[in-house]
Parts: C-alpha cells; sequence; structure tokens
C-alpha cells in the first residue's frame, strides 16, 4: 500500500508538475472494522476520508479489502489540499474519483479509466437535479447510499468530461481559476464556456452515452524512487491518531482525549507534533501550538509545522488571532503568507489578505499568479481601482501559458468595469466610448441572429469578413447609446446596422469569436 501511493506520488509530480512537501509526514490510519471506522467518519457510506493536520496528512481508510480505490482517491483530496485549490465538493469530489483509477499500461499510465459500476449507475437511473449538486457543500450529508453514489458518479462524470471533451479541457484552467476565486459553478461556467447548468448537464448526459468513454496517457514514473522504512510505534501513538479523527466530529470528546493523551504522553519528544494536532482538531489552538513549539525544541521541522498550519488556517472561514501569531513565530518562511492571505481573502478581509500578500516570497510561478489575481480583486472590492488596474496589468505579464493569459484578460476587464461603475455619471457617449474602449469593436451589418435557448449567436458583415458572437448571458451585455436600452432583436436572417463590443473569447462549440458585452442598434 504504500509503495503504491510513492508511486502515484512520483506520478502526480511528473505529469502534474507539482511538488508535494519532501519532509512532511503521511499516515495511513486502517479502522478496527466498518463499524468503529463509521464512529468517527464524516460520513458511514465512506471508504475513507483524508484530514490534512498541521503536523500531518491523514489517509483514514474503512477496510483493507479493495482499499486502492480509497486510498487513491484520498491521496488526491490531499494533493489538492497542498496545492491550496480551493475547489466546490462536486469538483473535489470529482477530482479525487477522476484520480482514483490510474493504472499502469503497456504505454505509460492511464488515467481517468472509467468505474463500470458508476457508469452503469448513471446510464439506468435518474441524475441528482445540477442545480442542488454544486451547492452542497458535501455529498456525505445526503440522506442515503443511493443518493451519495450517485453524487460521486455524477460528479466524476462532469470532471471526467471537463478533462477530456476537447471544447471543455480548452478552458479547464481558466474555470478552476474562477472557482478558486470565489466564482459559483454556475458564474464559472457561464464566464469561461457560455454554459448554464442545464447545458452542461446535457452535454455530459450525451458525453456519457459514448459507446468507449476515452482515457488521458501519462508518462510512468521512473522505477526507482524513496525506500518504504518500516517500524513499530507505540500504542499510545495509535490512540492519539484515532482521537484526532474522532475530534473532527466531536470536539469536546477530543479535548478530553488531549487533556488524558497530554499526561500520558508527558515528556516524549516523538509524541508532540502529534498532540499537537490533536489538540488543533479540538479546537484547543494555543495548546496545539504550546506542542508544536515542543516539538521543534525536540528537533522537528519548523517550516514544515507552519506551512501545515497555514494550509489549515486558509481552509478555514476565519482563523483565530492567535494562530495567525504562532506561525509567524514558528518560521520566517514567506509562503505562508501566502496561505495566510488566501484565507483571509477567501473570508473577505480584503485589507488583511493584502498585508499577508506583502510579505508573501519563495512560492511557485502558479501560485504567484493566483497571489496577484486575488490582489487585483481585493484592490477592486475596496474601491482602490487604479491600483487594481495595476495588478491586472502585473498579471498579464507574468501569464505563463494560454489559460493563464485567459484569465488575466478577465481580470483587466472586470477591474476596468469595477473602476468605471465607480467613477461618477458621464455623458451618455463618454460613457459608451469608455466601455467600447474595453472590448473589441465591431460596426457594420447584422446580417443573421441564430437563438438558441438563452443565448444568441450574431453574425456581423464588416467589409468582406463575417463575425460570429455570441450573446452568452444577456445580464452581462449594456445597451447603447444610452445606458438601460431595452435588449431587443429579431432572429433568423435581416439586415441591420449595429455596433458592438465583444470579449474576445473563441468558441469551437458555439462556433463564436467572443462574448458582446455592448450592444447598439443606431437605427431601427
Amino acid at each position: 500500500m504504500l509503495t503504491e501511493l510513492e508511486w502515484a506520488r512520483a506520478v502526480f509530480e511528473l505529469n502534474l508538475g507539482i511538488q508535494l512537501p519532501a519532509v512532511r509526514p503521511s499516515l495511513i490510519y486502517l479502522a478496527d472494522s466498518p463499524f468503529d471506522f463509521e464512529q468517527f467518519s464524516p460520513s458511514k457510506y465512506a471508504g475513507g476520508f483524508y484530514f490534512g493536520a498541521p503536523w500531518r496528512d491523514l489517509i483514514v481508510l474503512r477496510e483493507l479489502l479493495g482499499a486502492r480505490h480509497a486510498l487513491l482517491h484520498e491521496f488526491t483530496h490531499m494533493v489538492t489540499h497542498h496545492q491550496n485549490a480551493r475547489v466546490p465538493a462536486w469538483l473535489g469530489e470529482g477530482l479525487a474519483e477522476y484520480y482514483s483509477t490510474i493504472r499502469r499500461g503497456k504505454e505509460g499510465v492511464e488515467v481517468g479509466g472509467a468505474d463500470p459500476r458508476q457508469v452503469a449507475m448513471l446510464r439506468k437511473g435518474v441524475f441528482v437535479p445540477i442545480a442542488y449538486l454544486v451547492t452542497l457543500e458535501s455529498g456525505t450529508t445526503l440522506p442515503s447510499h443511493d443518493a451519495v453514489s450517485r453524487f460521486y458518479a455524477q460528479s466524476w462524470l462532469y470532471t471526467h468530461m471537463l478533462h477530456l471533451s476537447p471544447p471543455y479541457r480548452n478552458g479547464l484552467l481558466a474555470f478552476r481559476t474562477l472557482l478558486a476565486d470565489g466564482a459559483s459553478t454556475e458564474e464559472a461556467l457561464r464566464r469561461v464556456y457560455s454554459k448554464t447548468l442545464v447545458q452542461f448537464d446535457n452535454d455530459a448526459r450525451a458525453w456519457l452515452a459514448q459507446d468507449r468513454l476515452p482515457t488521458a496517457l501519462w508518462r510512468d514514473a521512473p522505477p526507482s524512487g524513496p525506500a518504504v522504512e518500516e517500524r513499530v510505534i507505540e500504542e499510545v501513538a495509535v490512540q492519539i491518531v484515532r482521537a484526532t479523527v474522532a475530534a473532527r466530529r466531536s470536539t469536546s470528546a477530543g479535548a478530553a482525549d488531549y487533556a488524558r493523551f497530554s499526561k500520558l504522553a508527558q515528556g516524549q519528544c516523538l509524541l508532540q507534533a502529534s498532540l499537537g494536532d490533536l489538540a488543533h482538531a479540538a479546537g484547543l489552538y494555543r495548546e496545539s501550538v504550546a506542542r508544536y513549539q515542543d516539538s521543534l525544541q525536540c528537533g522537528g521541522k519548523g517550516v514544515e509545522l507552519a506551512r501545515g498550519l497555514a494550509a489549515s488556517l486558509s481552509s478555514r472561514a476565519e482563523p483565530l488571532k492567535e494562530e495567525r501569531q504562532a506561525i509567524a513565530g514558528l518560521t520566517p518562511d514567506g509562503r505562508t503568507y501566502y496561505l495566510l492571505g488566501a484565507g483571509r481573502f477567501f473570508s473577505q478581509d480584503y485589507a488583511g489578505a493584502l498585508q499577508d500578500f506583502e510579505k508573501a516570497t519563495g512560492i511557485p510561478q502558479y501560485e504567484q499568479f493566483r497571489l496577484t489575481r486575488m490582489r487585483a480583486i481585493a484592490l477592486s472590492n475596496l474601491d482602490r481601482h487604479q491600483e487594481a488596474e495595476q495588478a491586472a496589468e502585473q498579471l498579464a505579464a507574468i501569464a505563463a501559458d494560454p489559460d493563464q493569459r485567459h484569465a488575466a484578460q478577465v481580470t483587466i476587464e472586470d477591474a476596468r468595469r469595477l473602476r468605471l461603475q465607480a467613477e461618477p455619471p458621464r455623458h451618455p457617449q463618454a460613457a459608451r466610448n469608455a466601455i467600447l474602449n474595453l472590448y473589441t469593436k465591431l460596426e457594420g451589418e447584422l446580417i443573421r441572429v441564430d437563438c438558441m435557448g438563452e443565448r444568441a449567436r450574431f453574425w456581423v458583415r464588416v467589409g468582406q469578413r463575417t463575425h460570429k458572437v455570441l450573446i452568452a448571458d444577456p445580464s452581462e451585455v449594456v445597451t447603447g447609446p444610452e445606458a438601460g436600452a431595452p435588449l431587443e432583436f429579431d432572429c433568423g436572417a435581416q439586415r441591420r446596422k449595429v455596433v458592438i463590443g465583444y470579449q474576445a473569447q473563441p468558441d469551437t462549440a458555439n462556433d463564436s469569436d467572443g462574448r458582446i458585452r455592448y450592444i447598439e442598434f443606431p437605427e431601427k
């Protein structure tokens, strides 16, 4: 099992370009029985769960039989946790299911293989309504084993399509960037793919109907890797682990366990950090910091402790002041401030987030990109619009791939739009020109409108060329020449003068060059 986990770690690092903490301990805890597992699991229907404690990672499994799927599922949650990748519950579980079937093949590592049981369930049964599914904070809150299974299967299907369907795969990073910045699934689908929830769900059903669902092929990791060492740990250490995972369900029981084990482990260096995790899980934050400091005096790694604490705090809405101070005292490592700033950003403490971001150093490019994007958004929310635009322009300068460049362009346009909204009312013509300056302008003849449910595709002839641009969401379209003019048009062939400002965003699925953000008809 440990060898399998080391192989998965090497494959993820090789193919996804990530680097998991090299010296951070990870522990797999196998419950005494399925009944025992249900006493502390977040869901009695789960095959396992992951808990990212400040000092070490804990993967808890229901049973050994058939544990590979659960092990790789929870390992994916661990990777997501360390990437500080905020995703809604459906995508988090979808990613975990998508990667849980990775297997060695003759030509490399096969990724995204379908679980026949999930495919059969989806093809025979009723889907969970997507508008409900995407808002769930956890699939484990559903009332029955069947409903939970459908949530996991459906989340896998959506994730599988996002990764392997070309129209969706091309925008996946931009989609995840918006989700990580706090956008809802519905908003992210609209902004990146010009899709509603229902259209996305319908596409997934069509994707499922294929005779053979595709897979991805990754490079295999070299056979050599870190050696797996075995050693026997004391029974009290095992009991502390169980108490730590159980404390997530009952902090009062966790506090009682902490008091009991503190007496048993007094003076034992090897148990101080694990006691810190137990105290942290029980909500005893000052006690946890004291235990981590004891561990440091025993030779523990301060950087890993601080990063673990910061990752844990960044996933909570309101970290306590003493926890933040403790992190700064444990290590000068600058990445912890990136994680703390992200936590403050998502709890809408924008001024606090900016303070932490100023102290962040030594982070990789993709985190620097996310930091700069969050900084631009935070500045806009604080009405510091000129600084927000400067941060957005800086974002474009550091973008390293097409998806980041697209995300940067969206950020620039949003920052400019928010600045214009905050400015005093202008003369209508000046306001019109300011809006058009944000987008690519088309001034020509409207020759056709394809009405597509909630969307509409406009065919605009300018000179010898015909452009096709999309109204994906009427609420994001400004009408002119004076603000507030009704958005009215006919479907089908026509000839009519039109002025359009559109956001360049080629969309092969909808056969369009971009999204309409401004439109006016100079004459009826």
